[in-house]
């Protein structure tokens, strides 16, 4: 989690945004762990996002908790469906939402 937390950080400071140690970056911290460990299967790649969000100047540090959480619910929803998806395909079953 510190190196994500690290990766942020780099990205804030090359927009020019110095970061101050404090609540809001601890917040950033906790919800990172929050997330890694209830969602492990699709952390990685709202991560990703995130990190590119941060970069391109889309999410501030404030708000890194609520997004994360968001994509990491996004993605864990479009997963299980795929895996709904393959299951149906492979049982012909048909899926209906």
């Amino acid at each position: 989690m510190s190196s994500l937390l690290q990766k942020i950080l780099i990205a804030l400071a090359r927009r020019g945004v110095q970061t101050p140690i404090d609540q809001v970056l601890g917040n950033v911290y906790r919800a990172l762990i929050q997330y890694h460990e209830k969602y492990p299967s699709v952390f990685v790649h709202a991560a990703d996002i995130l990190l590119a969000e941060v970069e391109g100047g889309a999410t501030e540090l404030r708000d890194v908790p609520q997004r994360l959480g968001t994509l990491c619910v996004m993605l864990d929803r479009l997963h299980r469906q795929e895996e709904l998806d393959v299951w149906a395909d492979d049982d012909v079953v048909l899926v209906t939402p």
